[in-house]
């Protein structure tokens, strides 16, 4: 009796390990380094308003993430991946156009965070070595080093992400704590207040809480009832959310809107996250803000790199039905890596205007998408079940969902042919 006793207790133990796994796996997806252009949006519209359209776009997708939870978990593990259920659910041509913007977004998304970590890692070895390396050996070294952490297994990812979001975290906590006491409240009375900056925020704002991509991972990988990975799911986009709130009270508050060290300076001299971060150690006076923003930067982007390529990893190994052996991870290993690491080697500024477009393929992913699987999950009798439904009509979902979707690509198009008010 005893036995069983602390079986089932260690039991729990890896169960709970899995869920706070899961946690901080589509946390450190979330918080990406694009944390840092939440307030050079922001600015325009002043504190307040930010944090309302944060705080919308946070029940926008975590509502559309339990979507994908609810579908997610009425197929099988490893057997749950965007291109099973669309092919399911709404047959080839829905699966074809699935298959072409996941593949669009993750690509052009792991291009971007190859490249931008062959840059640190270029920083890093001329600094280390007395000799040159060539890009394409120190995109092929950056490359390989994630190609081998996501061909072990999710497990490895999880244990990955732990670690390296413990050190964000921490990163960011002594960031926040040294920037707290230099806020001015007069920076944040003295903002415009402008709503009609938002529009063009709204999508910045939007891809700050992008993990769809990693919930069918996840999903098998903690293997708990829906209501369970509920909590995951509502954990790990509110944690985000706090973290945003916090960094937009304080860069709003530390920096004025207007002035020699303004918002509208480093906007108009175009020196984006870079004059962001010297505007801070100007500010504070202190070193030690660069170091912690730079780090948090590069630690961002690799927790981030990690998630995308394990949805990546997942998506192809379900879609394209590779085994889950060796050689069959082998396959799906290199299917995820080499497209994005020869589009680098290739093109080497060429991601940058894929990824101008990515909002695109992410809105039909994490807003359209959702709503239509749920909605033909209920509809259709396909003997596909969940313990958990999101307590709304299916159909209410799809009207409101395609309405807001619609209302965003609107955006997006408008934005890229400079039709919305910026400071720029």
């Amino acid at each position: 009796m005893q036995h069983s006793g602390d079986l089932f207790i260690k039991n729990l133990g890896v169960e709970m390990k899995k869920l706070i796994g899961g946690i901080f796996i589509l946390t450190g997806s979330a918080i990406g380094a694009g944390m840092l252009a939440l307030p050079l949006v922001g600015a325009a519209s002043g504190f307040t308003y930010s944090t309302i359209i944060l705080i919308l776009n946070w029940l926008l997708m975590t509502l559309t993430a339990l979507l994908t939870l609810e579908t997610s978990t009425s197929f099988k593990p490893y057997n749950n991946s965007f291109s099973t259920m669309t092919k399911k659910l709404l047959g080839t041509t829905g699966q074809t156009i699935t298959w072409i913007a996941y593949l669009l977004l993750l690509y052009t998304t792991a291009a971007a965070y190859i490249s931008g970590g062959t840059s640190l890692l270029d920083t890093v070895l001329k600094k280390a070595l007395t000799f040159e390396i060539s890009f394409g050996i120190e995109v092929a070294i950056f490359t390989l080093l994630f190609a081998i952490i996501v061909f072990w297994g999710t497990h490895i990812v999880d244990y990955s992400i732990r670690f390296l979001l413990s050190i964000k975290i921490f990163f960011l906590i002594v960031m926040l704590t040294i920037l707290a006491p230099y806020v001015d409240g007069n920076n944040l009375l003295a903002q415009p207040f402008h709503t009609k900056y938002l529009w063009a925020a709204t999508p910045i704002f939007l891809n700050a809480f992008g993990f769809h991509c990693v919930i069918p991972s996840v999903v098998s990988y903690c293997n708990q009832p829906a209501k369970v990975m509920r909590w995951v799911i509502i954990t790990a986009t509110t944690i985000p959310l706090l973290v945003y709130i916090m960094w937009l009270f304080i860069s709003l508050g530390l920096i004025p809107i207007n002035g020699n060290l303004s918002y509208i300076n480093i906007i108009h001299e175009g020196t984006s996250v870079g004059g962001l971060i010297q505007a801070l150690v100007t500010t504070a006076q202190s070193k030690l803000i660069s170091v912690c923003t730079n780090l948090f930067f590069n630690i961002a982007m690799t927790t981030s790199f990690l998630g995308v390529a394990l949805g990546l990893f997942d998506f192809l190994a379900d879609g394209l039905k590779r085994k889950n052996s060796y050689p069959g991870r082998l396959q799906t290993t290199g299917l995820t890596f080499l497209p994005p690491f020869l589009f680098v080697l290739l093109y080497k500024n060429g991601f940058v205007l894929a990824l101008e477009y990515s909002a695109i393929f992410a809105v039909i992913l994490e807003i359209f998408l959702p709503a239509i699987l749920v909605y033909k999950l209920r509809k259709n009798n396909l003997g596909l079940s969940t313990s958990y439904k999101v307590p709304i009509n299916a159909k209410f979902l799809l009207i409101s969902l395609s309405g807001i979707g619609l209302f965003l690509l609107t955006i997006i198009i408008a934005d890229k042919f400079n039709l919305l008010p910026t400071l720029s």
